[in-house]
């Protein structure tokens, strides 16, 4: 998508003037919105339709190919390397807790400085790779693998993450895609280790209406925590993407969680966000509300309420920056907290 998407402009003025639609049947000004939607998929589909005519249905050829799709069995169609700098503001650098000090049985009690959290800015730098590849007829590999390394100069702290991904997928049609994707992650900070494995099945579908572009998927997701305490949970997901006529994406998530015993997980998620264009730069804004549960605390069911906002914007063809707030409204006091960040993504 990041070699097709400069043109969906041209293309879409092309469309215009070629008068291979009726703007009212074929949603046009959408191919403006294309690229904030966050899905390949839903570009190939939309290049892909009739009404764009041969230029459209070039690109969208040449997009399908770089995802893997079409090719060779065995061809590599697109392989990357990215590193970036790290700058961003962490209000949780050593994984400890929000509160330090709680009461129980009318007796005050202090959580050791050492287990509470330290916020500050992070430096470091992130490094992402990965390839495509054809497997058969209409059948793609992509693997992908990424890291962080981050260090903390004001709390002498250091943190990472490294993460990898292998998915499969098939192309049903320009409409309909199928993937079963595996991956693992581990994260260190100074007060432990998060080590986690999954796997996800999954399938969506693209449609269009007058009024846009638009993409449902469904997923269903396994988690395993691992390490001497480590548990599994199921995940089901629902999301919809869409690219309208207003130049405007809209992106929607919901997903509920099983219970995983006595381990705090997460429930009930849902996110809204919107995308658009300012002076011809990207500008984007994430509501999310998450219901955590399963966990104890003193003998006492826990339930936490997790509110966040998050603002992303384009500064240049490299730079983005993002800022994001969020509150824990949580049933005991201990675990109610709220922080502010903001981090600078500079792409060489």
């Amino acid at each position: 998508m990041r070699k097709i998407t400069g043109h969906l402009a041209v293309l879409a003025a092309t469309v215009v003037a070629a008068g291979a639609a009726d703007a009212r049947e074929f949603p046009v000004k959408a191919f403006d919105a294309l690229g904030m939607a966050g899905s390949e998929r839903l570009v190939a589909y939309a290049l892909t339709r009739e009404e764009t005519g041969p230029a459209g249905l070039a690109q969208g050829i040449d997009l399908l190919r770089m995802m893997g799709f079409i090719g060779a069995p065995g061809e590599i169609t697109d392989r990357w390397f990215n590193w970036s700098p790290v700058l961003t503001y962490d209000g949780n650098l050593n994984g400890g807790f929000a509160q330090d000090s709680f009461i129980a049985g009318g007796l005050p009690f202090e959580i050791d400085d050492e287990l509470v959290s330290v916020g500050g800015m992070l430096v470091g730098v992130s490094f992402d790779t990965g390839l495509r590849m054809n497997l058969a007829t209409d059948t793609a590999l992509e693997l992908r693998a990424a890291s962080m390394l981050g260090f903390a100069p004001e709390h002498d702290i250091a943190k990472s993450q490294i993460m990898a991904d292998a998915c499969v997928k098939h192309m049903v049609t320009t409409e309909t895609f199928l993937h079963g994707c595996a991956d693992i992650l581990r994260a260190d900070y100074e007060l432990g280790t998060t080590e986690r494995a999954g796997a996800r099945f999954g399938m969506s579908h693209a449609f269009m209406s007058p009024a846009g572009f638009h993409e449902v998927a469904f997923e269903l997701q396994r988690l395993k925590y691992l390490g001497d305490d480590g548990y599994g949970q199921n995940i089901v997901s629902v999301r919809s993407a869409s690219a309208l006529s207003h130049g405007l994406a809209f992106f929607a998530t919901a997903q509920l969680g099983e219970d995983a015993g006595q381990n705090q997980v997460m429930r009930r998620r849902l996110e809204l966000g919107v995308a658009t264009t300012v002076k011809d730069r990207g500008l984007g804004i994430r509501i999310s509300a998450e219901d955590d549960r399963g966990g104890m605390f003193l003998g006492e069911e826990r339930r936490d309420m997790i509110y966040g906002v998050n603002i992303t914007g384009r500064i240049n063809e490299k730079l983005s920056a993002s800022a994001f707030y969020s509150v824990t409204d949580a049933s005991h006091e201990f675990y109610k907290s709220d922080s502010i960040g903001f981090s600078f993504d500079y792409n060489f």
